[in-house]
């Protein structure tokens, strides 16, 4: 048993230069696709929401192009300046608006959607919001959609509930559910794909803190926001991605092989009791995802956890890989496949089998759970973000989030929850496979700070589950990870 402090990985932007937070990288160097002739120089955008909600939504995408004072000064690592959307700051990308790319929801429309019962709203605003979608898409081709959720979803359309810190049928870690509503943004996202065209949400209080709802039980107290900087960075950063730009990426010595990482994830379709559906996420060091649905799983007599069979594991990650060929035009040299349960004996021979059929160098295995032990530090703070205890060669205990020596602090709100590490098969140290873990937290386009708790891989899970269920079994699944995000 040996406890150790993994470096905090470096991220890679233009012309090569390296910073440990997005933020700060982008501000100085701009992102890595920067001298990319795709890189996104101007993003055409289209607008959805109520004849006010457009104005003023149009109104603060434009403010933004000035910079945005921090939240405070005291710790310049966690809440830095947002420098502005602009072609000669930050990104180095603008936006560009067209008066025919916006499309006003009526009234009688939001009128319409306050008179249905609750269970009925999302469904129905995804209608309604998807006929105008529908409409600004045959007047021109934004690279991508904003959508202002409206007022009358704002109590239902909320994240869940956690109720379990366990693997949940979904695949994700920390995300076990009772009763969630149908969400208007899983919805819509799963009804629009048709379209090709990404989508952006957005609530009015995000960019306007009068329009912040009230807490439910604490009637006389609004919610909480994050500072406006913050804001910025994420609902920039999120959307420069879907506009087909590339942030940052993880650094890659020149000796490293090719490598993508996959998360395999399990989901049920809505009002059905059919075994689960598996799919595979593939991400590779740039952070480009390919989104692949794979066949049907089967819960264990042996640790009630859902499994593939041998045939399905191996079809499962050969459809993932064939996938990720399409879209980069080239195989990698190595795959680590990440799952929030063991891999048994017949989905390790599944994929292995694929993986040496395909002609690659190694596959490892990696499962991911919730640990029972925690480690204490001297003092005040909770361990620093990247501690790992090696319990054996093939099972680590690994803190993702903790305290951060940039930040100055620890971020968090409730005490730090590490993850565990446990080797399937792996040919390289367990270190080595935790410090890929730590860059992979990185890897999340909907957050800018570095902290994440879980990899890529798995982090994206819950968002990509809950719209490809409402997916026809027999409907294509699109492969870009925009269309999910």
């Amino acid at each position: 048993m040996r406890a150790t402090l993994l470096e905090e990985p470096s991220l890679e932007f233009a012309s090569g230069s390296r910073h440990q937070d997005p933020r700060f990288g982008i501000a100085q160097y701009g992102p890595v696709d920067l001298e990319s002739p795709s890189a996104p120089r101007a993003i055409t955008i289209g607008l959805i929401a109520d004849q006010q909600g457009l104005s003023n939504l149009q109104e603060w995408l434009e403010s933004c192009r000035d910079p945005i004072a921090p939240k405070s000064t005291d710790r310049p690592g966690l809440w830095p300046e947002f420098p502005g959307f602009a072609s000669t700051r930050g990104f180095q990308s603008e936006l560009v608006f067209d008066p025919r790319l916006q499309r006003p929801i009526a009234k009688r429309s939001i009128k319409e959607l306050e008179a249905l019962k609750p269970a009925a709203r999302a469904d129905r605003a995804a209608d309604i919001y998807l006929r105008e979608l529908e409409t600004l898409v045959q007047e021109g081709r934004p690279d991508v959609v904003i959508c202002q959720i409206p007022d009358a979803l704002e109590d239902i359309d909320t994240p869940p509930v956690v109720v379990a810190d366990g693997p949940s049928e979904t695949g994700a870690v920390g995300h076990a559910e009772e009763n969630r509503p149908v969400a208007f943004h899983d919805l819509l996202k799963a009804r629009a794909m048709k379209l090709r065209v990404p989508l952006q949400l957005i609530r009015a209080g995000t960019y306007d803190p009068s329009k912040v709802r009230k807490q439910k039980r604490r009637t006389w107290k609004r919610r909480g926001r994050q500072d406006d900087a913050t804001i910025a960075w994420n609902f920039f950063t999120a959307l420069y991605y879907k506009a087909g730009g590339t942030p940052w990426r993880m650094v890659r010595a020149a000796s490293d092989l090719e490598v993508c990482f996959v998360g395999v994830s399990f989901f049920r379709t809505p009002n059905s009791d059919t075994p689960a559906t598996s799919f595979a996420q593939i991400y590779n060091q740039r952070g480009d995802g390919v989104v692949v649905r794979g066949g049907p799983a089967q819960r264990s007599t042996r640790d009630r956890q859902l499994h593939l069979s041998r045939e399905d594991a191996y079809e499962a990650l050969k459809q993932a890989l064939m996938a990720y060929r399409a879209e980069h035009r080239h195989l990698p040299a190595r795959i680590i496949v990440h799952k929030t349960s063991v891999f048994d004996a017949e989905e390790h021979e599944g994929m292995s089998k694929a993986a040496e059929d395909l002609g690659l160098d190694c596959c490892e295995l990696v499962w991911i759970t919730n640990p029972t032990t925690r480690l204490f530090r001297d003092g005040y703070h909770p361990p620093r973000r990247g501690t790992l205890l090696e319990v054996a060669p093939d099972h680590g205990v690994l803190y993702t989030r903790g305290s951060v020596e940039w930040y100055g602090t620890y971020p968090g709100m409730y005490v730090p929850k590490p993850i565990a590490l446990r080797a399937s098969h792996i040919e390289r140290r367990l270190s080595d496979v935790a410090q890929e873990v730590m860059a992979l937290t990185k890897m999340n386009w909907n957050s800018t700070r570095f902290d994440g708790r879980l990899p890529v891989s798995m982090r994206t899970a819950r968002h990509v589950a809950d719209i490809i269920k409402h997916l026809p079994a027999n409907a294509p699944v699109e492969p870009m990870y925009a269309y999910y995000m």
